[in-house]
């Protein structure tokens, strides 16, 4: 599986994305343009500790298939994860997934059930412990 987020527009401390998997654009992405991870390529893996984990483990939403959370091994950084969020304060290195954009408000809308949805697709490469990573890159220069 070819996971890919490609950076465009950063408006004030909003940095806007999308997501591909497998050259297939999935969603909309937001991060705090502040902690951003630099762009390359990153291990996923899963976490199964810390808050997010806890605050996540019994929604559901997961429809009983959490595994934990999707982590980005970042080297020198960690707890940064793909989480459902709808503002870039909610992030400090972790990147959201949405369904839409607003640029002028710099947020994201309906990410709880995007999230869900590609959790769904990645933890099925994980949970075979099959090797999955992400590439960030900027727009114009992947």
């Amino acid at each position: 599986m070819k996971i890919e987020l490609i950076r465009d527009n950063v408006i004030n401390n909003s940095q806007f994305g999308k997501l591909y998997i497998n050259d297939v654009y999935r969603c909309e992405t937001l991060e705090n343009a502040s902690t951003l991870i630099s762009c390359g390529t990153f291990q996923l893996g899963l976490r199964t500790t810390g808050g997010w984990y806890e605050k996540e483990k019994n929604k559901l939403g997961y429809k009983d298939d959490f595994q934990g959370m999707i982590e980005i091994q970042v080297v020198g950084r960690e707890y940064i994860l793909l989480h459902p969020a709808n503002s870039p304060n909610e992030l400090k290195g972790c990147i959201a997934p949405a369904k839409t954009r607003n640029e002028e408000k710099g947020c994201l809308g309906v990410s709880r059930p995007t999230y869900y949805k590609l959790y769904s697709m990645l933890i099925e490469v994980l949970k075979h412990n099959e090797p999955l990573t992400i590439q960030v890159s900027k727009k114009g220069e992947e």
